[in-house]
């Protein structure tokens, strides 16, 4: 994900990309993220693909969270969130992972135009 918002003009806030020994930068892999690691980067937007769920899933899973005390914290310290189908766009190798990019990079700088029309994702 942290090359995807790279090659996309954004910044991976909480993962970071790592020269490799050959020089190429790579993203560490997925790692646990805090609320309050959240909150403390001040993300301009949040992606949340989450892994094996598709988007009607992944929003319900959000409802269920939605009057936790750290769920509200990151609402609050993001000024935008978006939910998007990981399972089909971010989390496989595949074709899907351009129009993963041209989402992120179209969600990321406010240009509908270079979302896919058909990539399924809800802003918060």
């Amino acid at each position: 994900m942290p090359q995807i918002v790279d090659w996309a003009g954004g910044v991976s806030l909480l993962s970071p990309l790592v020269a490799d020994a050959q020089g190429r930068l790579r993203g560490e892999g997925a790692k646990r993220v805090l609320s309050e690691d959240i909150v403390a980067a001040k993300p301009d937007i949040v992606i949340i693909a989450a892994c094996g769920l598709d988007l009607d899933t992944l929003r319900r899973e959000i409802d269920n969270i939605s009057d936790n005390s750290e769920w509200l914290a990151v609402r609050t310290a993001a000024p935008r969130v978006v939910i998007c189908d990981g399972h089909h766009y971010f989390n496989r190798p595949g074709p899907r992972l351009v129009d993963t990019l041209e989402f992120v990079a179209g969600i990321t700088h406010k240009i509908p135009a270079l979302i896919p029309p058909d990539l399924p994702f809800q802003e918060l």
